[in-house]
């Protein structure tokens, strides 16, 4: 979990507790918890503030005539038909990059395979050889002859 570091404090930490442990372990983070968020919505956790259409601090990688992330809409009453829900759902998430290091932690540790694969051959079922490869390369020369 991605909390305040106290109370007072906009400084950030991760705070976990790993499997078959009570123990929680805190690690602080280099991110401050962004004054103008109380919280945040599933929509925003795939997109980092930056993102085009979503971010709350939109770069201009993309042009989508409009940033839903910024939206602040202003006007008279009855115009616009909006529920309060989508008003105040964030849809960029500022702790972005400590999710791009999470996951790239975890793609590093990927366990191996249950079931391993036999090793491929160039046989058929019958135990004759396999010509596919060879017919493939012959396909492939008579392709190149070609104008």
């Amino acid at each position: 979990m991605i909390a305040n570091a106290s109370p007072g404090s906009a400084h950030t930490v991760e705070r976990s507790t790993y499997s078959g442990e009570v123990q929680t372990r805190i690690k602080p983070l280099d991110i401050d918890y962004p004054q103008e968020i109380f919280s945040l919505s599933h929509v925003a956790i795939p997109f980092p503030i930056t993102d085009p259409l979503y971010g709350i601090a939109p770069d201009d990688s993309e042009n989508f005539n409009e940033h839903l992330g910024t939206l602040a809409p202003r006007g008279e009453r009855g115009t616009l038909i909006l529920t309060l829900d989508s008003m105040f759902r964030i849809a960029s998430n500022p702790f972005f990059p400590y999710l791009l290091q999470r996951i790239d932690e975890g793609m590093g540790a990927t366990p191996p395979p249950v079931v391993k694969s036999p090793p491929r051959t160039h046989e058929t079922a019958a135990g004759t050889p396999d010509n596919f490869f060879d017919d493939l390369n012959a396909l492939e020369q008579v392709g190149a002859d070609e104008p």
